[in-house]
Order: structure tokens, then sequence, then C-alpha cells
């Protein structure tokens, strides 16, 4: 799942008091020029979602600002927002977009120089970054061996954890700790969690900058539920955190996961690591996933997407698993339909701000 390239961004409605109706999802054949994608909807009153908006060009990596499908991305991986706008983690930039008038800019790091040198806005040399979360001030976000945070305010980029150019497993403070190749990442403005190559969940403490082993143990991989070090965890996506849980998307596995944040206790909350991937609603292990990579949450649902091309929600009370939109298996560029007849291609990254779901999604 790494550099892999995305190249649009896509907003679905997940409040909106619509009619049921018909899916414009923006993809519109013109007989003078290519495909071009321009903002869409899905109309549907049982599900209620509504496709509102949507940045980026499908096809174009160049990285250029400019507003809804004029801009461009280089390699997004993720997006993330600080309640306001949100943040695109975009190879060797940060691009922040204005959800209401849809402009993109490049907030720090230079598209076309890649490194990894602290600095304020363009001066500082981002690379190969992956996922990315925010607590409102700062915007932080993984390179493959480190953590770093971009202050919204100020635009200066400086890493906080790990050695960018140096890969390994070591509990310890900021640079001198050590990664094996770091993935998800969430944050509760007082501690980060980043999912790690090495099977584990780690948790630095952002005052100190002491990184510590959370749940799992290094290089002892599997699926087994139970307290820190006894857990065993696959290959993890997407982190995110509410009041008293981390949930993970265990994506090897093909299920998710939650950790008490008091006791540690690793528990599957739904999909059967003992059983092929798929496409299966029902609660609990009896659904069925496939690659559950990217994840958000709100008070009530966790929302999942990755490799499946369908957006699927679970009921954090009941642990009930329900396909909304897309298909399972039908990754196709953007298509026209309602609710489960709409399609998506590889879904990267989710964010939610209570009334829309963000969607990062590939162009292939």
């Amino acid at each position: 799942m790494r550099f892999l390239s995305a190249t649009f961004l896509l907003a679905l409605c997940l409040s909106c008091n619509k009619q049921a109706g018909e899916v414009n999802y923006g993809r519109v054949a013109e007989e003078t020029g290519p495909w071009t994608y321009k903002t869409a909807s899905i109309k549907n009153l049982f599900l209620d979602l509504e496709i509102v908006s949507l940045v980026g060009f499908p096809g174009d990596y160049s990285g250029n600002d400019g507003f809804g499908s004029y801009a461009s991305f280089s390699a997004a991986y993720s997006v993330t927002s600080d309640g306001t706008y949100l943040y695109v983690a975009d190879g060797n930039t940060l691009r922040r977009v204005d959800p209401i008038t849809e402009e993109v800019v490049t907030v720090a790091g230079d598209v076309s120089n890649g490194g990894s040198v602290d600095g304020i806005g363009g001066d500082a040399l981002i690379e190969n970054t992956m996922m990315s979360t925010s607590d409102g001030q700062y915007v932080y976000f993984n390179q493959i061996y480190c953590v770093r945070r971009m202050n919204i305010s100020t635009r200066l980029v400086e890493t906080i954890a790990g050695d960018c150019g140096t890969s390994g497993y070591l509990d310890a403070v900021g640079t001198a700790a050590r990664f094996s190749g770091l993935m998800g990442i969430a944050t509760d403005g007082v501690s980060l969690f980043v999912s790690d190559d090495s099977l584990t969940i780690r948790k630095i403490d952002i005052a100190t900058k002491q990184v510590t082993t959370f749940a799992g143990t290094n290089t002892l991989g599997g699926y087994t539920d139970g307290v820190g070090a006894a857990a065993r965890l696959g290959l993890t996506g997407a982190l995110a955190l509410d009041e008293r849980y981390l949930y993970l998307a265990d994506y090897q596995n093909n299920i998710v996961r939650k950790i008490d944040l008091n006791t540690r206790y690793v528990k599957t909350i739904a999909g059967d690591a003992t059983l092929a991937a798929g496409n299966v609603d029902g609660t609990g292990r009896y659904a069925r996933l496939t690659d559950p990579f990217a994840l958000t949450i709100d008070k009530d649902h966790i929302y999942i997407g990755g490799n499946g091309c369908s957006i699927r929600k679970i009921n954090k009370a009941t642990s009930t698993v329900t396909t909304i939109a897309g298909a399972h298996g039908s990754c196709t560029v953007a298509t026209n339909g309602v609710g489960l007849a709409a399609r998506f291609t590889t879904i990267y990254s989710f964010v939610n701000d209570g009334r829309n779901l963000f969607v990062l999604e590939n162009d292939i």
C-alpha cells in the first residue's frame, strides 16, 4: 500500500436532507476533450449520502495549486482536517484544501525536491508522506521512519520522533527513537499513536517526545486479542481516536480492532482473520472485510474503505457492518449511480467533520 498515487478528493454528505434521485458523479464526457471531473452528488433517501465536492484531476501528477479540478496532486496519500481546512499529505508537500471554495494551496515542502529538512513553508523539505492527523494547532504526519509536524499558523515543519533516514525499532526520546515503517497516526492533543511495520502500535508523548510501545510485540505478527504486548497485530493502516478507544484498520488480517486506552486491551470488533477476505455485511466476526486501510470515526460509527472499493459503516455499539456506498470489487473510475450503484477506485484515506466524509481516492 506504499507510494501509490492518488489524484482526487471527494466529499460525501452524511446528514443531508435530500430526496432520492440520480447520482451525477462528475464524470462528464466532452466532445472536444478528455474526461473532466466536477462537483457531483449521490442522493439517496435511505442512505442519506450526497457527493458534494471534488478537487484534483485524474491522471495529472504535477502537484499544481488551483481550484477544483484545475488543481492536481503528485502522490497524495492521506487527508486530515483542522476543523476549517483539509490538509493532504502529498508526496514531497503538504497541501491545504478549502472545502468551501475548493482552493488547493501548497503550505509546506517542494513538489520537485524531497528531503527531511526542518524549516518554514517551502523552505522545509518533506518526502514520502504517509498518513496524517491534526489537533487544530499542528498537522502531524508520518514519513516512513519519522514523525513530523507543521505548525498551522507559522508553517514551521519539524521532526519530533525518529530518524527520517534510518529504520529500526527502539523506544526512546525524540529523534533517538527508531521506527520500522510508519503508516497510521492519530492524536488527542496530548499523545500521538502511530502504526509501525514492526507490527506494533507506538505512543508518543507530545510534550516530552518519549516513544513507547503501546500494543503488540516487535516482529511478532498475528491476530490474537490481548493486553498490550500480549496482543498480536497485522500490518495496520489508519488509526482513529475517541475518548475511550483507539481504532485500528488491521488490513493485513482483514479486520477492524480497538484498543482500550486505559487497559491497553486489544479487541477485534469486525471481520474474522481466520477466513478469507470478502464483502459480507453482518455483525462482528460474521462480517467479511477486504483490506480495510482507510478509517475514520464519528460519535456512533466507524467508516472504513480500501481495496474493496466500497465505503462501509460499523456501528460502535453493536459492531454491525453495513455497506453504504460503492460495490465490492468494482474498482472503476468514478461512475454515476445511487448509493450502492456508485463506483469508487481504491480508497486511501478518510476524514470526517461530523457532516461530511472526505474521501481521498486513487484515479486508476
